[in-house]
This record gives C-alpha cells, sequence and structure tokens, in this order.
C-alpha cells in the first residue's frame, strides 16, 4: 500500500507554468485556460518570482458598469489591451519549504485566505501546492484507506442478518 502524503512535495505540482509581469493580461488568461491552471508564478526578466496571478485576479480585472442607482448594467468580459500582468498580480508571493507538512500547509491557507503557496527546496523553487492539489490527496487517502474498508463493512451487513432485517424495514418505509 502507497504511504499517505505527508508533505508538501508529496502532493505538489512540480513543474511551474510561469507569466513574466509585462506580458498581457489577455496573455496570461490564454494560457490558464490552455493549461487549465488557475495560478501562474509572475517571473522579471531574470527570472525571479515577484508575484503570482491567480484566477481571482484575472475577475477583478474584468470591468463592471453600474448605472446611477449602483445597480450592475453590463459587465465587459475582456481585458483592456493596455493592462498587464504586473498591474493585477499579488505580491507578495507565500512559500513553503517541500519538507513542510500537510496539516502546516493547510492551516497556512485557511489562515491568509490564499489558494496555493510556492514550494521551495534549498532556497530554490520546485513547485506549487494548491487548494485542488490538497483535495485531490485527500480524495486518494480516503479512496485507498477508508473506503474500501468501508465498502467491506457495508457489504457485510447487507448479506448479515441485520442487513436483511434493515432492507425489509426500509421495503416498507420504516
Amino acid at each position: 500500500m502507497q504511504s499517505a502524503a505527508r508533505e508538501a512535495k508529496d502532493v505538489m505540482t512540480p513543474k511551474l507554468v510561469t507569466v513574466r509581469g509585462s506580458e498581457s493580461l489577455i496573455a496570461a488568461w490564454k494560457q490558464m485556460r490552455e493549461k487549465k491552471i488557475r495560478h501562474l508564478p509572475v517571473v522579471d526578466d531574470d527570472g525571479g518570482i515577484v508575484g503570482i496571478l491567480t484566477d481571482r485576479d484575472l475577475q477583478r480585472a474584468i470591468h463592471t458598469e453600474f448605472d446611477q442607482n449602483g445597480e450592475v448594467r453590463f459587465t465587459i468580459e475582456r481585458f483592456s489591451p493596455g493592462e498587464r500582468v504586473v498591474d493585477y498580480m499579488t505580491s507578495p508571493v507565500r512559500f513553503v519549504s517541500n519538507d513542510t507538512p500537510l496539516v502546516t500547509v493547510a492551516t497556512q491557507m485557511l489562515e491568509q485566505k490564499i489558494s496555493s503557496l510556492l514550494v521551495t527546496e534549498a532556497e530554490e523553487v520546485v513547485g506549487i501546492i494548491t487548494t485542488d492539489d490538497l483535495l485531490w490527496a485527500l480524495i486518494r487517502r480516503l479512496d485507498t484507506e477508508k473506503e474500501p474498508a468501508l465498502k467491506k463493512l457495508i457489504a457485510g451487513l447487507y448479506v448479515s442478518p441485520v442487513g436483511s432485517i434493515a432492507n425489509q424495514l426500509s421495503s416498507s418505509g420504516v
């Protein structure tokens, strides 16, 4: 049986997809859609990480027009041509080391109300961990460790006298 994920390195996505701060928002949005990701670390010309662009940051960039009463008149689901990643990215970026326990990772994300952390090893960025990564780790753990035992227990109940009685009561509306 595979051991349970316990540290950031066990569930992180190791291949970072990045974007330059000087890129247009539309280029970043297209990249996120093509790669099916919600977080883009932002790099400077030297490749150093200076921020992170999230789907939430992109939602802030979508323009909404209001009427005189403050009601939404319409939302323009496009970005202005002059808007750049650097204008909407979140900075500073939060980091954890690759051996940070997952309980610490999850707690930090909840307390800081963020959905990703970059993962480092020896001061080098080696990956990203997102809420999706944590949820997939939870699903794998529940699927491999808990559900088979639960299914086996329930299957045993169905063929036992108790299961037969429960089935009859359920069928009669009780």
